[in-house]
């Protein structure tokens, strides 16, 4: 890991490229489609939700949703390059957070 810091002013702007989204994406994403702001939310709406393993999750998530009824949502909980590279730049900057964060 410590021989990456010489490659960080090179890695961390592209793995910031990477995490750009879109004109369409940014369009999906802007949709009223689903805006509910105007709706009170239910009790089970707001409850505190528990880390589970992923077939755990991944099944009771196919339970709730109807099997998967595919959409924005499953969209939003698949793993994306997007998701790999911010997921590399938090790892990088707990590992390099002077050069990262200044």
């Amino acid at each position: 890991v410590e021989d990456l810091g010489k490659y960080l002013p090179q890695l961390v702007p592209s793995l910031l490229q990477l995490m750009v989204y879109s004109d369409d994406e940014l369009m999906e994403l802007g949709s009223d489609e689903d805006n509910d702001t105007s709706i009170p939310d239910r009790p089970e709406d707001i409850k505190p939700q528990f880390h589970k393993g992923k077939e755990e999750n991944h099944e009771e998530d196919d339970d709730e949703e109807g099997g998967g009824s595919g959409g924005m949502s499953d969209y939003m909980e698949m793993w994306t390059v997007r998701k790999s590279a911010a997921q590399a730049l938090d790892h990088l900057a707990q590992h390099f957070p002077e050069q990262i964060i200044p």
